[in-house]
């Protein structure tokens, strides 16, 4: 009660450590004097002399580190890793710091023998380097945030992310689900937004076609949320809308945008009886039958007009959830 109506001054300064520990660059704000209770954003502008720019061949990270200050006492501290590099995506490429790159990818869901979602932050990171080991450059998370250590091993190693809003083939134009499903697109680019990984923000709600002002509302509150021209929003074509940045493929698409190909090799070659679905038990015949329908996809892929790569359905099989047995289509199996 007794700081009511009284300000206090803070100032934050802080430190950009080069990813091998030296200073890049220092900052200090101005004093200001703040109420309780209230919000603030200091702003600081930064020189980076010679940075050492994140890529996949290459992921440099640095370390922000800041200091609250509360007239000359330091009263809190916090740290946060960063990458730097730039984003340019165009019909048929994608360049990360003016170098083309071709989007070599796949599907993750996050589920693990015996725990299912439960897994454990040295389980994620294992996931993130069996998949860098077979290639991939580039992984769709599906269909919902995962986990923070998953992410963080994409920023070290050097995967590409497309972080996705918690969705699957429902939608309801209730006042209360389209609150909730916009905090889900507004948290999801708050929370990752600094990670130089995640290039992507597929902000659709997956193989769910709401009407047209909806999505268009996802994607101009992604782009509210990460200001500038460093956002790129991806999501579903077969609503019928095309504003997003990025565009799924689908049949008989017409467009000037860069396309993905969100998930390929599964549900083309039989749906729920696909070729690709197959136990290591199945035998060699019948593994070798998917590891074909995987190639001659990904052959198909540079055919397809602006496409920037694609992404295999899935990398690990997985549970499903709605039904008794694994959904088999994974370059590995749960195990």
């Amino acid at each position: 009660p007794e700081s009511l109506g009284k300000s206090f001054p803070c100032r934050i300064a802080g430190v950009f450590r080069a990813p091998d520990g030296s200073i890049a660059a220092e900052f200090s704000t101005a004093s200001v004097n703040l109420l309780p209770n209230t919000d603030h954003t200091f702003t600081v502008n930064l020189t980076i002399r010679r940075p050492a720019l994140w890529s996949p061949d290459a992921p440099a990270l640095y370390r922000a580190e800041f200091t609250l200050i509360y007239g000359d006492e330091a009263v809190d501290t916090a740290e946060l890793r960063y990458g730097i590099r730039t984003l340019c995506f165009r019909p048929g490429a994608l360049e990360i710091n003016g170098q083309p790159i071709r989007i070599i990818g796949t599907n993750r869901h996050q589920d693990y023998p015996y725990v299912g979602n439960a897994v454990p932050p040295a389980a994620q990171k294992r996931d993130a380097m069996i998949l860098k080991r077979a290639g991939y450059n580039f992984v769709r998370l599906s269909h919902y945030n995962q986990h923070p250590a998953f992410l963080d091993a994409c920023d070290e190693l050097g995967i590409c992310v497309a972080a996705a809003i918690p969705g699957w083939q429902y939608y309801n134009l209730t006042d209360s689900f389209v609150h909730h499903a916009l905090r889900d697109c507004r948290e999801l680019v708050r929370n990752e937004r600094n990670r130089p990984s995640v290039i992507l923000w597929e902000v659709s709600l997956n193989e769910s076609y709401p009407p047209s002002w909806l999505n268009e509302e996802f994607h101009r509150t992604a782009h509210r949320e990460y200001p500038g021209d460093q956002c790129f929003s991806c999501g579903d074509t077969y609503g019928l809308y095309e504003g997003w940045d990025v565009l799924f493929s689908r049949p008989g698409l017409e467009t000037e945008k860069p396309v993905l190909v969100r998930e390929y090799g599964d549900w083309s070659f039989g749906g729920n009886e696909s070729t690709s679905r197959r136990r290591r038990g199945d035998g060699e015949k019948a593994m070798r039958q998917q590891a074909w329908n995987f190639q001659w996809m990904y052959n198909q892929l540079g055919l397809l007009k602006n496409a920037i790569g694609g992404a295999t359905w899935a990398m690990f099989d997985y549970n499903r959830g709605y039904h008794h047995d694994l959904e088999r289509s994974g370059d590995a199996d749960l195990y």
